[in-house]
Parts: structure tokens; C-alpha cells; sequence
């Protein structure tokens, strides 16, 4: 390779030698497929174990998704996280800064904004006068 004597590669290149004189790397995993992974299992009994424990492990996610969906009164929003793949801390992140930065709702009633009149209390209101006046 012919570069100019100003321009200099920032990292070292390696090249076929420097591949071909290199130690091979050490196995870590048995390749051999005769041998079982746990003793007395068989790779379609572990698999099968470990497809299980995924199902398992993803249905509580799911149902801890909804839950949360529900406590923060989202449930319209369940199907979009889980289509999503959102995990739980997620959707808990999510539905958090959306209610953090929502407009806050308060209602206060006006002492003068209902006034009493005995002609409009209710008949149950009726009915308590009446026997509390006959004593």
C-alpha cells in the first residue's frame, strides 16, 4: 500500500500474516451435539425448558404492563406498549412523564354557589324531617 508520508493510518492494519500467525481461540462451549447440556437432559428437553420460562417471563411482563396501564388510568394504551415490545420500567417512565407534564385539575365549589331551600330537598330529606319532628 502506497500512501503519501503525511498521511499515516491512526490504527495499525493487520494483515494476512499477522491473522495466520495468531493462536487460535480457546472453545468455550462443547460443539460436540451428542453431549447434553445438564446431565439427564436432552438440547429438546432444555430448549423446550427455556421456551417456557420466555412464555413465563413475558406473560407476567405483560400482565405487570397492563396493570400498570390500568393503576395510571390508561388502559386504552396496553395494546400500544405491548405491540411495541416496551418493557414494564418503560411504560412505568412513559405514563410517569406524561402525568408530570399534564395540566393539573382543580375544582373548588363556591360557599354561595348552591343556596338552601327546603322546597327543593329531596323526599328522603323530607322524610327524616318529618320523624325527627314528631318527637
Amino acid at each position: 500500500m502506497n500512501q503519501p508520508d503525511h498521511i499515516k493510518p491512526a490504527t495499525p492494519v493487520a494483515t494476512d500474516a499477522d491473522i495466520d500467525d495468531a493462536e487460535p481461540l480457546p472453545k468455550l462451549l462443547p460443539t460436540n451435539p451428542e453431549v447434553p447440556t445438564s446431565i439427564g437432559q436432552s438440547d429438546s428437553d432444555v430448549t423446550s425448558e427455556a421456551v417456557a420460562a420466555a412464555t413465563r417471563a413475558a406473560r407476567a411482563e405483560a400482565v405487570t404492563i397492563a396493570e400498570i396501564c390500568q393503576l395510571a388510568g390508561q388502559s386504552q394504551r396496553i395494546a400500544g406498549f405491548l405491540a411495541q415490545g416496551a418493557t414494564s420500567a418503560q411504560v412505568r417512565q412513559t405514563l410517569l412523564a406524561a402525568r408530570a407534564s399534564s395540566e393539573e385539575i382543580t375544582s373548588v365549589i363556591h360557599p354561595d354557589a348552591v343556596k338552601q331551600n327546603p322546597a327543593q330537598d329531596g323526599t328522603l330529606m323530607a322524610a327524616v324531617k318529618k320523624l325527627t319532628q314528631k318527637s
